[in-house]
């Protein structure tokens, strides 16, 4: 597994960091861990308790956002009204 982190961004208060996983397949091709599954692990008790002593963190939210494919496909067959 492979964490890359997009942005870290702090204030006086708090520190945002966002983050994504990727995983190497048996065949070799690396993929993103969905947010869902990815909030899952984080959300457990063992890793939540070892987050929030070590690190500090106080919340996990999860941020999505659409592929360039799936934009397009968005785009070209808009939603009514």
């Amino acid at each position: 597994m492979l964490v890359c982190i997009v942005t870290v961004s702090s204030s006086c208060v708090r520190t945002e960091v966002i983050i994504y996983v990727q995983q190497r397949a048996n065949t070799g091709i690396m993929s993103r861990v969905t947010t869902s599954d990815l909030l899952t692990h984080i959300s457990s008790a063992m890793v939540k308790q070892s987050l929030t002593t070590q690190l500090a963190v106080s919340a996990a939210i999860p941020r999505c956002g659409m592929t360039p494919e799936q934009l397009k496909v968005y785009m070209d067959n808009p939603p009514a009204g």
